[in-house]
Formats: structure tokens, sequence, C-alpha cells
């Protein structure tokens, strides 16, 4: 391997970083995900997971798991969505119900009964999914292993995007123009919904997706 591509590769790396930090939920999901216990008793409880959508389009459909580390369990039949598998790992759908789409801003949720003989101290899991953010609680963005390549592939466009504004900019296109940010204006005087980032797809301008 020679210098050149030794540089691009750390180059490439770092955008890559850079993208699960900045990028966060239009990375790799645009839900926050969040599981929740409302009622506990000895050996079991009340469990809601809710799918709120932090994007800009409406998300056709959901499907998340999660692990339990204390040996609890579901519990017969969920509402308001779909729950299967067995101890500890579990998956829930919207199984084509009601609350299968979620516009933006919007949150879908179901709930079922926990049972295990540590729900009174239990362990809150994880809720993972192609839909959620899963960021920590540091911020920090984890990404499965085998969409690494998407990361990379998707860190490049960017970089190279990037590089063709600047380009532009020093030949004298501002950003503005570059964006046709009046026309945007104009667009969005007339129909509120009309979006920033629409506008951007619109002209293939979003540089992030």
């Amino acid at each position: 391997m020679n210098r050149k591509t030794r540089m691009r590769l750390k180059t490439t790396m770092a955008l890559a970083v850079g993208l699960l930090f900045a990028q966060g939920a239009n990375a790799a999901g645009t839900a926050a995900c969040k599981y929740e216990l409302n009622n506990v008793w000895w050996g079991g409880g009340t469990a809601n997971v809710s799918i709120t959508n932090q994007g800009t389009d409406t998300l056709h459909g959901w499907q998340v798991s999660w692990t339990y580390s204390d040996g609890s369990y579901v519990s017969g039949s969920a509402w308001n969505g779909v729950v299967t598998g067995t101890k500890p790992t579990f998956t829930a759908s919207d199984g084509g119900g009601w609350n299968k789409d979620i516009p933006p801003g919007g949150t879908a949720s179901f709930g079922f009964n926990v049972a295990g003989q540590n729900a009174m101290n239990a362990n809150i899991p994880q809720v993972t999914g192609s839909i959620c953010n899963n960021a920590d609680d540091d911020g920090v963005l984890f990404v499965a292993a085998q969409r690494a390549e998407q990361v990379l592939v998707t860190a490049h466009q960017i970089w190279q995007s990037e590089r063709d504004q600047a380009r532009r900019i020093r030949e004298g296109q501002t950003l503005r123009q570059q964006t046709a940010f009046d026309d945007y204006l104009a667009r969005s005087a007339a129909d509120p919904s009309y979006t920033f980032r629409r506008h951007l797809r619109r002209i293939g301008g979003a540089i992030e997706e």
C-alpha cells in the first residue's frame, strides 16, 4: 500500500468516525427507541417500548429487538404490537397494525407483561433496530459490523461533495447559490411544509444521505 493510498484510507476512516458522531440518527436510523418499566411487582411487571420518529420522513413499518441480561422475559401477548422470541432476546414488529406508520415527530408504542425473579431490580435493555439511532448516553452511535462498508462509502461521498462545494466557492459560486437558497425561501413561503432538507433532496444537494 503506497503513501497516497494510506492517506486516503486514513481520511476515509476519520470521516467515518465523524459520521458516527455527527450524522447521528440520519446515518443509521431516525427513531429514538426506548424501553420503560411502568409497573413492577415481585416476579413481574409491565413494560412499554416507544419509537419516536426524529426524522423528516414518515416511517412505514417498524421492527425492534432487545435482550434481557437479568433473567426477565416477555410473558403472554403484547398489545399494539407483535412480540416474538425466546428468553433472553425478543423482537417486536408493527404486525401491519394501526400504528405501523410513524410521521415525523410522532410516536408508536406497544406494551407487554414481563416476568422474572429479578423484575423488582430489572436491568433496562437497549432497544435496537435499523430504524433506531442506537446512541448511548454519551452520544456515541454504534453501527453493526455488516454496515461498516456502507458507512465508509457514505463518508467518502460526503468528503467528495464537500470538496466539490469548496472548489465551487473558490471559483466564485457561493454556497447560497449552490443550494438555490432563494428558491428555497420562495417555495417555503408558499408551502410551509417545504423543509430545507426536502429542498436539498430535490436539487440533489443532500450530501448527508
